[in-house]
């Protein structure tokens, strides 16, 4: 019996998942599995390869059959079983077959100073109080997804106060969320490739505060993505859309002109002849596994403005920053990233990563053109580093005070986007993180951990972050000259924030589970705790 419980065993583990092979396993759902992935493979003394989010099915079947089952934690083989079993719900097929499934939940959210409008458990953390999810496949070949979700709109998610409940939705529909759906998602691919479309949340880097490149800190992107992908190299090719808004509210790519309107007073309007071109967020991500302990990866972006997208920046072997310096002369701008990371894994649960990245080196032509009224353009660059013991993370992050900025609004770089609001029925301008979500001028350090009881069913999180910004933004203009050769990290009046995070959630049944948050926050001006209580019921 035992030699034939081996034999089943040892076939299970070398043949683990039947999976919808091109799936995206979006952030939004499956974050916590993202998390599990990664630790397994830390227990399992390898690196993972990619930090360049969402996966398909197909890339994390080829992540479990590269960690050694018979050498994880009992607890950890309760995990891989976990995903296992989460993977083989959606069963793949020769024919068409469709998937409908959701979710219902209700919070609660408290705090103690209602002069304070900024959450931790933020618009972008809430879930809806309802959420319907569509998805279909054809073939292995085929998957597309759209969720539905029931929700408060950002002017009352965000910026909510005092004491809220997401039901209250319910009977103040005024209040929908308009932006929806958040994903809905076409992915076509095969055993080594993908190509997706539509609008998901994504990110790449390997911070656990914040990604330099794209990070999941903003409420959607609208994207085109397309990526090949083995086990020890993966390619992507990105672009994501953003709408082209300057910091004033106004279309850089439209001519306006003052008028008077019928009472005489001054108004600026769009004039005929004016015509609204593209901006545009380009990434080249190259992933690599030269050993099983190790992984790097190397980014280059460009936030593009100005004009259609030239064949030059279709070349992953072209350096887009050089094509962004003669675009200049047709008046098309563009703001280029350059970034490398690292993944070590020196022992089993233990992960060593750093990130670097690089918006603008100084050349000595600028050092020598600085002077009292010089034009050089100093270094802009930021970097974080951290290290995993099981469940305990600490990192650090610093970036100097010119990452990120630009010298136009053409090429901020941020997501830039009009959000409708129901209730008021207006439309208002949203600044969004592209990359990390505290952009410039800021020096960061976290520590967190967490811990599984009860077979898996509660987990227990804490988190401390101190975090000094300077007075610099990722939407004010750049500096340059003298001054700007000088600054550093952190500038002018410094804000200081102290942020304790303590979560906890029980799964009670497979499909119903209960959670809480509490939030500290010690700021230079403000002092503010924050409660949030839910439950959520899967279907």
């Amino acid at each position: 019996m035992k030699k034939i419980l081996t034999i089943f065993l040892t076939l299970f583990i070398l043949f683990p998942v039947v999976s919808e092979p091109q799936k995206i396993y979006s952030l939004n759902r499956y974050r916590e599995l993202y998390r599990v992935l990664e630790l397994l493979q830390t227990e399992a003394g390898i690196s993972q390869l990619s930090y360049s989010y969402p996966f398909t099915g197909k890339e994390i079947e080829g992540i479990l059959s590269r960690i050694d089952y018979n050498t994880l934690s009992n607890n950890s083989q309760i995990l891989y079983q976990e995903i296992i079993n989460q993977l083989e719900i959606d069963i793949s097929g020769s024919g068409f077959r469709g998937n409908v499934d959701g979710s219902i939940n209700a919070e609660t959210y408290l705090q103690t100073n209602k002069e304070n409008d900024e959450w931790i458990y933020d618009y972008n953390s809430r879930k809806p109080v309802i959420e319907l999810d569509l998805s279909a496949g054809i073939t292995n070949y085929f998957w597309a997804d759209v969720a539905l979700p029931l929700q408060k709109g950002l002017d009352f998610n965000r910026y909510t106060t005092g004491a809220e409940t997401n039901i209250s939705l319910l009977w103040n529909l005024d209040q929908i969320d308009a932006q929806f759906p958040f994903t809905a998602i076409s992915s076509l691919g095969g055993d080594h490739w993908n190509i997706q479309f539509g609008r998901d949340i994504l990110n790449y880097g390997v911070g656990r505060s914040g990604a330099f490149v794209i990070s999941d800190d903003g409420s959607f992107h609208d994207y085109l993505k397309a990526s090949t992908f083995w086990n020890n190299f993966k390619y992507t090719m990105t672009f994501v859309n953003i709408d082209p808004i300057d910091v004033d509210g106004l279309d850089p790519y439209v001519e306006y002109i003052s008028v008077e309107d019928v009472d005489g007073n001054p108004v600026t309007v769009e004039t005929k002849e004016s015509r609204k071109k593209l901006k545009i967020f380009i990434d080249h991500t190259f992933e690599f596994k030269p050993h099983p302990k190790l992984s790097i990866a190397i980014n280059e972006v460009t936030v593009r403005g100005g004009g259609e997208v030239t064949l030059g920046y279709l070349n992953p072997l072209m350096i887009m920053h050089n094509l962004a310096l003669t675009d200049r002369r047709y008046t098309i701008l563009g703001n280029s990233l350059f970034t490398f990371s690292t993944i070590v894994t020196p022992l089993k649960n233990f992960l060593v990563y750093g990130e670097f990245a690089l918006d603008q080196f100084e050349t000595p032509s600028e050092s020598d053109r600085i002077g009292e009224e010089g034009t050089g353009d100093p270094n802009a660059y930021g970097w974080l580093a951290g290290l995993t013991y099981k469940g305990f993370n600490i990192e650090y992050i610093y970036t100097n005070p010119h990452l990120y900025r630009s010298t136009n609004s053409w090429s901020i770089y941020a997501l830039t986007r009009w959000y409708h609001s129901v209730y008021n029925d207006s439309n208002d301008i949203e600044i969004e993180p592209l990359g990390f979500k505290y952009g410039p001028d800021i020096s960061l350090l976290k520590i967190s951990s967490d811990m599984l009881f009860f077979n898996n069913k509660l987990k227990v999180y804490g988190e401390y972050m101190y975090i000094l910004q300077g007075e610099k933004r990722v939407y004010d203009y750049a500096d340059s000259g003298k001054e700007a050769f000088e600054m550093e990290t952190p500038t002018g009046s410094v804000f200081s924030r102290s942020i304790i995070t303590l979560q906890a959630a029980y799964n009670l049944y497979d499909y119903l589970s209960i959670y809480g948050q509490i939030n500290g926050l010690f700021y230079t001006d403000i002092t503010d705790f924050q409660f949030i209580i839910g439950a959520s019921y899967n279907f």
